[in-house]
């Protein structure tokens, strides 16, 4: 864990050092990234990274965390979830994922946690914060099939840990598409494929 002091920086240099290690992590793994490298670009000392962090590792699981404290606030708005009803539970998502989209805007690296996570862990405990938070997307996902189910908005002829299986599934092999062609679309092509994958997961668990 990052020590306090990275929390009371100033947002914009805790935003810069995030960003550059979360790129060195994604284009060289682990093992390759260059801690060095990281400090250079992002303007700070050596002495200065140990004053925040206490090693790579440390650094590594920091840009895991902070960076998907920065998708919850945007995931928040869906999370209500007894208060939606048949109209307002579908542009609830929508509006969610817009939120989604728009931090990832607003924060490019965000992009680079993708291949952090689908890159083996390069270590144990580095590899149970990849596992708690996917668990804490999979949870919040199994109560929105469930809230889903009980306004009659999803699908119910299908045992319900094989759809959350199938939606999960299909959600991970978009993910690790865009990450894997991410440098290749502009910004509003990404968003567009973007809804139109939203637009095929509700077709997958939309009632028939």
């Amino acid at each position: 864990m990052p020590r306090p002091r990275f929390d009371r920086l100033d947002a914009d240099k805790r935003q810069r050092i995030l960003a550059t290690a979360a790129e060195e992590f994604a284009a060289h793994g682990f093992a390759g990234a260059s801690l060095n490298r990281i400090l250079e670009q992002a303007g700070i000392s050596k002495g200065a990274a140990y004053y925040y962090f206490d090693d790579k590792a440390d650094l590594f699981g920091a840009v895991l965390r902070y960076g998907m404290e920065a998708f919850r606030p945007a995931a928040d708005a869906a999370l209500d979830l007894d208060a939606l009803d048949r109209d307002t539970f579908w542009p609830a998502i929508l509006g969610g994922y817009q939120s989604l989209l728009d931090a990832i805007r607003r924060q490019p690296w965000l992009t680079a946690l993708g291949k952090m996570f689908y890159a083996p862990p390069p270590s144990p405990a580095l590899g149970s914060i990849v596992e708690e938070q996917l668990a804490v997307a999979h949870d919040w996902l199994g109560r929105l099939v469930v809230r889903g189910q009980e306004l009659g908005l999803i699908r119910t002829d299908l045992p319900g840990d094989l759809l959350l299986t199938m939606l999960a599934a299909a959600g991970e092999a978009a993910d690790r598409w865009f990450v894997a062609h991410r440098d290749e679309l502009d910004p509003d092509r990404a968003d567009a494929l973007a809804l139109v994958l939203l637009g095929a997961l509700r077709q997958l668990a939309a009632q028939p």
